[in-house]
């Protein structure tokens, strides 16, 4: 009888252990949030720590007048800011925020229009100052910058951040000031870069310089990482599996890549994407010998929702304002009106949200699979213009 009863009993263990497994293997029936990240990054989806609240700002600067040749007076526009995105700033509450995109207070197109007011005059009328009105947008988030040192390579290697709510990396670059750039899965090897567009990269397109600032363009990369979560909402940094010497630079052809060899010789005609001479197993590099700058956003969640009226402090920000050629009186000016920069968010910070539930991510899951990132009507064009960032 015992023997029967232990026999049992490791059946019925055995038993609930398979099902329980073969549950776990199901996004619908899996109930461990590791396993729920797992399979939701399997069909596509990434999980993200927190949700950062957004909102439109006003931006407003002062800016001498002067005279042009038909006798008006308008803004000098050689004080007109540049003003780099990722400014810092802050609410009354101590919530942090970035600005998204760069603003340009020399430029006035209908699509990114600029006011211009009279603010003061002398004493026979004549304007003196103007006040400059531009619009961008904000997000909440805390530039955080951490330096981690790497010794022999290794593949696949992981950099973990402390922080368990990272809303996004902004930059990683090392110790010889190579950038490495962020991809969805590793054995992606084009990214998509901003170039200028002006005379000396675009040529004829840089008319439209004023209404488009940036052309889009695929680089190939072999410095690249992955962003994950774990279960316990903390981020980790994966890079490539490659080594120095044989990067994914090298290009090694192959008939049976390409598919057009002696034994399937009645392939030949098929056209093939050119791409697949590009294909290698190195999922780019790994560091080595290095230290990796990490530059990435902290922040979100509820909290970073904040009532219109209500962002207002500026903590950082710089400048792309050249002063080569001023004078000392001119630069004076110039400090003088980077001083008068303000910022206020006339409608609510909204869209704060905390971590996902494991219910949110398994339905946000299926949906990612479900349309597997691909355009194929026209609205799936338009929705692809309308979610990229607004200086394209």
């Amino acid at each position: 009888m015992m023997f029967i009863e232990m026999a049992a009993y490791v059946g019925d263990v055995l038993s609930f252990y398979t099902d329980y497994i073969f549950k776990e293997g199901l996004i619908y029936n899996t109930t461990e949030r590791k396993n729920i990240i797992s399979l939701a990054k399997y069909l596509g989806y990434k999980v993200k720590p927190t949700k950062a609240a957004t909102a439109d700002v006003d931006l407003f600067q002062l800016i001498p007048a002067v005279e042009n040749s038909s006798g008006d007076y308008v803004p000098d526009d050689r004080y007109a800011l540049l003003i780099k995105e990722n400014m810092q700033v802050s609410n009354n509450n101590g919530s942090f925020y970035i600005l998204n995109d760069p603003v340009n207070f020399s430029v006035d197109t209908k699509l990114s229009p600029r006011e211009a007011t009279v603010v003061e005059r002398d004493d026979a009328g004549i304007p003196t100052y103007f006040l400059l009105h531009k619009s961008g947008s904000i997000s909440a988030g805390q530039i955080m910058t951490r330096t981690f040192n790497v010794s022999a390579p290794t593949p696949f290697f992981r950099l973990n951040l402390p922080e368990d709510n990272v809303l996004g990396v902004l930059s990683i670059v090392d110790s010889d000031n190579n950038e490495w750039h962020e991809v969805d899965y590793l054995a992606q090897e084009l990214v998509l870069d901003s170039v200028p567009n002006d005379p000396s990269f675009e040529g004829s397109f840089s008319q439209y310089r004023d209404e488009i600032p940036y052309i889009l363009k695929y680089i190939r990369i072999s410095r690249r990482f992955t962003t994950n979560v774990t279960a316990d909402n903390l981020t980790y940094l994966e890079f490539g599996a490659g080594q120095e010497g044989f990067t994914d630079e090298v290009v090694n052809l192959s008939s049976q890549a390409v598919g057009v060899g002696l034994s399937n010789i009645n392939k030949l005609n098929i056209p093939y994407d050119p791409s697949n001479f590009l294909k290698n197993e190195t999922y780019g590099i790994a560091p080595s010998n290095t230290s990796l700058t990490v530059t990435y956003v902290i922040g979100g969640g509820v909290l970073s929702n904040s009532p219109a009226n209500d962002v207002k402090r500026i903590l950082s920000v710089e400048y792309d304002n050249s002063s080569e050629g001023l004078s000392p009186d001119e630069l004076a000016l110039l400090n003088t009106v980077k001083n008068s920069l303000q910022i206020n968010n006339p409608n609510p910070v909204t869209g704060g949200k905390d971590v996902e539930t494991n219910e949110e991510i398994k339905q946000n899951a299926v949906a990612m699979f479900s349309s597997q990132n691909r355009a194929v009507t026209r609205e799936d064009y338009l929705v692809r213009v309308y979610a990229m960032p607004a200086k394209y």
